[in-house]
């Protein structure tokens, strides 16, 4: 029994890789226009922003479609594609596997969209760069980032409504995730396009027009 299980881990920690591998395979393999990689910690506005930045791809106020899955958002117009929280830090290998497989999946059957949105949360851009996960094709690293007052303080209104406690499975409020945030707020890896949500969403004078810019875009 023990073999058994100690052989089911290493065979989880190798086939999660494996599954990465082939979604950045997949992700390569078509001819996109632009490849866009958005990260930022869970709660700090990544799903706002995403939808922000469609828009302004598209040039019209229309949000992304994800009624075929959570796992991938389309716009109207089939332009552009969401492949939403890629789990790469993801605790449970099984959910993980599964999820990347179902992703890649969907990513495969879609009628050809020429822009893509990728997504990851609760990963730091240092662990991001240092991996070279899905870079062989990124146009634009835009990395969203939070006070950390209103970031914990949105994970905790989502846990007290779930009456699930402090370790709400993809929402956890531990060492781990302060060491990351630390992290992100102590380095600022090259190539990353910052945007601070607390003065995106209050709609300061310039901001988002300053962060689009950066970006070679103008619709806001």
């Amino acid at each position: 029994m023990r073999i058994r299980k100690t052989l089911g881990t290493v065979r989880a920690s190798v086939e999660a890789p494996l599954e990465l591998r082939r979604l950045g395979a997949a992700v390569a393999s078509a001819d996109w226009d632009s490849v866009i990689l958005v990260a930022g910690m869970r709660r700090a506005g990544n799903h706002a922003v995403i939808g922000w930045l469609a828009n302004a791809y598209e040039h019209v106020s229309a949000p992304l479609d994800y009624s075929r899955s959570l796992l991938i958002g389309v716009s109207e117009s089939g332009v552009t594609a969401h492949l939403n929280d890629i789990p790469v830090n993801e605790r449970n290998q099984r959910r993980r596997r599964n999820g990347l497989r179902s992703q890649r999946e969907l990513l495969l059957a879609l009628d050809a969209p020429s822009r893509l949105i990728l997504s990851v949360e609760d990963v730091t851009r240092r662990q991001l760069d240092r991996e070279r996960l899905f870079s062989g094709r990124i146009d634009a690293r835009i990395h969203v980032s939070r006070s950390v007052l209103n970031l914990l303080a949105s994970r905790l209104a989502l846990i007290e409504r779930s009456r699930q406690g402090p370790d709400l499975g993809l929402l956890p409020m531990d060492q781990a995730l302060l060491d990351r945030i630390a992290d992100d707020m102590n380095t600022a890896p090259a190539g990353w396009v910052e945007i601070d949500f607390d003065r995106w969403s209050t709609g300061e004078p310039g901001y988002r027009a300053a962060v689009l810019e950066q970006l070679d875009l103008s619709v806001d």
